[in-house]
């Protein structure tokens, strides 16, 4: 063999194993990397444990109004009420405390420390404050959330309070709960309902299902009432016999409060058994009626000489007085606020509690004149 094939023999083996061996070392080097990454993404994905020490479930949700008309809300806000079930899963004692429960809406996590007494007051033993259960044991109650209606949200319930532990958390769509807000509306609705068949001397379609009252009776004892009210600003102490005039009065008199007053109501709160609506009315200038109809009064009676004491013959001009002076009624330029309690009965029905007293006596009432 000559020298020149032989040193070229030696070049080409020297060859392969170099390029062997880088082949090798490059492989290790990818299987090593490679090797990193996939523990780095396992050891990022790696779910905290999961949460067998309890479970829980909804019963029921709704929205509610607080407890209390002093409880602030904006006007997209109400108190969203869970009924719960929690079951201790586990083989130890599970401790529970307001800190379990958390809601969310998007990433925004909301307020659950609601005093009990802004939500439903009939529900405090029943709230789901700190307790303890035993294995195998389990319990239900509520908890209140204050939060923007009709969101979507997310509940989460962590046993213990272990952040080690993956809570368990569920989904509300806030959009189904509306219809429950809003029969929140509902005392409210009542109360105009009231106003329109007195007040107002108009017709509401929806009168009788939202108080479950006779609409004609209401009428009728309001319309009595309004006439002795009448007559005490009239100063007249005999009965009328005209009843066209005084019906002619009555219906004059609520044209009058339909077209010159305005009244905006709002539920405030409602707790079991009733409801304070808050009513914003714009009365009449009503003292300056009365002054009116007084003077043109006195001035009849002296037209007619000393003597002239027959009250039964004061009726009918004092009416005339009335009638006429009640159209130039002015709007008052200030407004009142008042606060009127609407009673739930057994058909679940808002009602005003004028038995004891007459419909007019109710300070609402008297509110739509000055």
């Amino acid at each position: 063999m000559n020298h020149k094939k032989f040193f070229l023999i030696i070049l080409l083996c020297m060859t392969a194993m170099f390029s062997t061996a880088c082949s090798e070392n490059k492989q290790s080097s990818e299987n090593s990397k490679n090797s990193a990454a996939t523990n780095q993404v396992k050891e990022k994905a790696e779910p905290k444990k999961p949460s067998y020490k309890a479970k829980f479930k909804i019963l029921h949700s709704e929205y509610i109004f607080p407890y209390s008309p002093d409880t602030k809300l904006s006007k997209d806000e109400l108190i969203l009420k869970l009924s719960l079930f929690v079951e201790n899963n586990g083989e130890e004692q599970l401790r529970l405390d307001k800190s379990a429960f958390n809601l969310y809406e998007g990433d925004v996590k909301t307020t659950n420390n609601i005093d009990i007494t802004a939500a439903d007051s009939n529900e405090v033993s029943k709230e789901l404050g700190y307790t303890s259960l035993n294995p195998g044991k389990s319990i239900e109650g509520t908890i209140y959330f204050l939060v923007d209606k009709g969101q979507k949200y997310k509940f989460a319930f962590t046993p213990d309070g272990d952040q080690e532990y993956a809570p368990i958390e569920t989904e509300i769509d806030g959009k189904k709960l509306l219809d429950s807000a809003k029969k929140l509306d509902d005392p409210a609705k009542a109360l105009l309902a009231y106003t329109d068949i007195t007040i107002f001397g108009k017709d509401n379609d929806n009168f009788e299902k939202l108080t479950g009252e006779h609409k004609r009776e209401v009428i009728s004892e309001y319309r009595e009432s309004f006439a002795k009210t009448l007559f005490n600003d009239l100063d007249i102490t005999t009965e009328v016999d005209d009843d066209k005039k005084l019906n002619h009065l009555i219906d004059t008199v609520q044209h009058v409060y339909q077209e010159k007053t305005k009244v905006k109501a709002v539920t405030k709160a409602i707790r079991r058994g009733e409801a304070i609506v808050e009513a914003n009315i714009t009365p009449i200038d009503y003292e300056k009626v009365k002054k009116q109809v007084k003077n043109r009064h006195e001035d009849y009676k002296k037209s007619k000489g000393d003597d002239f004491y027959d009250d039964d013959l004061l009726v009918n001009p004092a009416i005339k007085f009335m009638t006429e002076e009640i159209k130039k009624a002015q709007q008052a330029s200030t407004e009142k606020t008042v606060q009127v309690t609407m009673y739930n009965d057994d058909n679940n029905k808002w009602q005003l509690d004028f038995e004891d007293d007459g419909l007019l006596d109710l300070e609402y009432f008297s509110s739509f004149h000055k």
